[in-house]
């Protein structure tokens, strides 16, 4: 498959990313979603440029209900974490080239600048970190692995 050119909001974003130009209206946000209508799975973590972070939770499986949780990173972590998105977008494919069994758990990474928004998927394994066997690139894969660190830490404290 041939490499798609980068959106509009992709290079904007690119571009506040390479200068050190990230706001509150800078957000990247990873989500994983869906699983059988009883077992059903939605975690979203939106972290600002700011460094604002925003976790909401619900477990069918594990019966937890919808919870939500905020905190704080740091320059560095935020830099840190929209630097591994920016690399590894290309990677993760748009819903138009998505195709997704009824009642599979999705991957997603939404980027959103000015309140401009593109949304990007792969497939998570079981665990909900980016299954490795989807040619997705090594970034994404430590930029979930932080944002699934994010949660866990949040969960441990209630």
């Amino acid at each position: 498959m041939a490499a798609r050119a980068p959106s509009r909001i992709m290079q904007e974003f690119a571009e506040r990313v390479g200068r050190n130009r990230l706001t509150g209206r800078t957000i990247v946000q990873f989500r994983l979603v869906g699983g059988m209508p009883h077992e059903r799975i939605d975690e979203s973590v939106r972290v600002t440029g700011t460094g604002s972070v925003t976790v909401l939770l619900e477990d069918k499986v594990a019966s937890k209900p919808r919870r939500k949780f905020s905190t704080r990173l740091s320059p560095s972590q935020t830099r840190e974490i929209f630097r591994e998105i920016d690399a590894g977008l290309g990677s993760l494919i748009p819903r138009s080239e998505a195709r997704f069994p009824v009642d599979t758990v999705v991957g997603s990474i939404t980027i959103a600048v000015n309140g401009e928004e593109e949304t990007l998927y792969f497939f998570p394994d079981p665990t909900g970190h980016v299954a490795q066997d989807k040619g997705v690139a090594t970034e994404i894969v430590t930029a979930v692995d932080r944002f699934k660190g994010i949660t866990q830490r949040l969960e441990r404290r209630q």
